[in-house]
């Protein structure tokens, strides 16, 4: 695993890691399946950057 988190926007919960070759793969867990008819309203999410990601300081985020 290179890193993990949590995506407010969505609501779930993530890991990175690196396949064979070398490039990232995200695996998410808890995301909210919309159905085509009768979806909620969407949420409006304000600008702030802790809006985005649980990971505020991004540049000591890995580069993956």
């Amino acid at each position: 695993m290179v890193w993990d988190g949590f995506h407010p926007p969505s609501g779930n919960t993530f890991l990175f890691f690196r396949d064979p070759d070398g490039l990232p793969v995200e695996y998410g867990h808890g995301m909210e399946l919309f159905p085509e008819v009768g979806a909620r309203p969407h949420r409006v999410m304000s600008g702030k950057l802790e809006t985005l990601s649980d990971h505020i300081e991004l540049s000591h985020a890995p580069v993956v």
